[in-house]
């Protein structure tokens, strides 16, 4: 089996500088560049806990084929979450299998906390729910 390294590394930032007290600075190679997302040094090697359950997302838009979503970091600008993993659920359906996968989204890599869910019926009704990650787990 061989390793395909771009698609390896594909998802590592551009570049990542660490400062003297221990901060993490991530950089993009995109448009999003100039924003570069910090990861506290100190709160990293304080960190005890996996994350507080996130707050509810809240709707951002509506059309008659599509939801937007977003959803508040839970981070409190330290950076230590890295993953938000949505799911859902149409309500009123005789045959739900349940929750399923929306969306990953990498906010180590400073994705934006929005999706669109597309193609859905008028008059469908939908729960969302939002999971996060550290490095010491899920919640």
């Amino acid at each position: 089996m061989s390793i395909d390294l771009k698609k390896e590394y594909s998802s590592y930032p551009e570049s990542c500088v660490v400062d003297k007290y221990g901060d993490i600075f991530v950089s993009m190679d995109d448009a999003k560049s100039i924003e570069k997302r910090k990861i506290s040094g100190i709160a990293l090697n304080n960190l005890k806990f996996i994350p507080n359950t996130p707050d509810p997302p809240f709707i951002v838009g509506v059309t008659s084929a599509s939801i937007t979503i977003g959803w508040n970091a839970t981070d409190e600008g330290t950076g230590l979450i890295d993953r938000y993993y949505v799911e859902y659920t149409e309500l009123g359906v005789s045959n739900n299998s349940g929750y399923r996968a929306l969306v990953t989204v990498n906010w180590a890599r400073d994705d934006d906390l929005l999706y669109v869910l597309e193609g859905i019926n008028p008059n469908s009704s939908f729960k969302f729910r939002i999971k996060c990650r550290n490095k010491l787990g899920w919640r």
